[in-house]
């Protein structure tokens, strides 16, 4: 798959008037902004990261951070996709708030 960017883009010094369409430059895919899953994770990959995003929450936490401002975050949202994804595999984010805020604030005596 080929990107696109305007012939602005790139000076016809550094190109050589190569590799142009209609004025545009035609790029590899490779070397566009974005990865092409950068946007949606697969399953495989969601469930690959459940115990960074676990991490994450428990550190989140761990620095006083509101509940807000946790779901605002990557963790928060990759948690909560999970979870409808695989509800019966896969806790709300909320609910694993719950469990390990109440882990950090009253740890279990040994």
């Amino acid at each position: 798959m080929l990107g696109v960017q305007p012939a602005s883009w790139w000076s016809p010094e550094r190109d050589g008037a190569k590799n142009r369409e209609n004025g545009l430059r035609v790029i590899p895919a490779c070397m566009s902004a974005a990865p092409k899953s950068a946007g949606k994770p697969t399953i495989g990959e969601l469930e690959a990261g459940y115990p960074t995003c676990c991490k994450a929450l428990r550190m989140l936490i761990k620095e006083k951070k509101g509940l807000d401002a946790i779901q605002r975050t990557v963790a928060w949202e990759r948690l909560a996709l999970l979870n409808k994804c695989l509800p019966t595999r896969y806790k709300a984010p909320d609910y694993l708030y719950t469990l390990l805020k109440r882990e950090i604030e009253q740890p279990v005596a040994a």
